[in-house]
């Protein structure tokens, strides 16, 4: 009886562990199959739709101006498109920004409550609210 026990423990352990294995399979490698053949852009591979490889997407800043004699100036200067009139710059010598690191989205919601987000916020000194002038490398 004794053996017939350890006979049966050790044929269901064995039967128990294969089964476990099944359901283990390998993961596909796809990443094997990509391979760069430098004709991505050339029409020769029915990608004529493709712009760029590897390479964040192009983008362009447009500054509206007042009128095209101001545009006509910005031209030359690139720092006369603080002239126009719709434009804003954030930075400066005088502009000061109220700033503070968090450490999580749970400790911003007490912040984001309160209303940091609305010009009569306040902030309290006990927060650790930094005042830098932009840009600047700050950290905490």
């Amino acid at each position: 009886m004794r053996k017939t026990k350890k006979v049966l423990a050790t044929v269901l352990s064995l039967l128990l562990a294969g089964s476990a294995m099944q359901g283990m399979a390998l993961p596909v490698s796809h990443a094997a199959d990509v391979s760069f053949t430098h004709q991505e852009w050339t029409g020769k591979n029915g990608a004529e739709d493709v712009f760029a490889v590897n390479r964040v997407q192009a983008t362009c800043n447009p500054v509206p101006f007042q009128s095209t004699e101001a545009a006509c100036n910005a031209v030359w200067d690139y720092n006369a498109r603080e002239d126009s009139d719709y434009l804003q710059m954030l930075t400066g010598s005088g502009g000061k920004w109220d700033l503070l690191v968090v450490q999580n989205d749970e400790r911003a919601s007490g912040f984001r409550n309160a209303g940091f987000m609305n010009p009569s916020y306040s902030p309290s000194g006990s927060d650790n609210w930094k005042s830098v002038s932009l840009p600047d490398s700050w950290t905490r």
